[in-house]
């Protein structure tokens, strides 16, 4: 398995989660991501926060298009 593979895989398992939480209201949902967004940037840096943000716009991309 690649790096850029496990990356696309993550994003499109926080994107499934995102979409889920939605369910419970948009504005519920962005204060969960944002939390979540936190401890990744606190725990991998801003640098990966910004690339799973990337990655996660692509997948949503790909999936829109399907």
């Amino acid at each position: 398995m690649t790096e850029q593979y496990r990356q696309e895989c993550e994003a499109r398992e926080w994107l499934a989660r995102y979409n889920k939480k939605k369910q419970l209201g948009k504005g519920k949902a962005n204060i969960w991501w944002e939390g979540i967004i936190a401890n990744i940037t606190r725990i991998r840096g801003k640098q990966a926060a910004n690339q799973l943000r990337e990655n996660m716009r692509k997948e949503n991309e790909k999936s829109s298009k399907d």
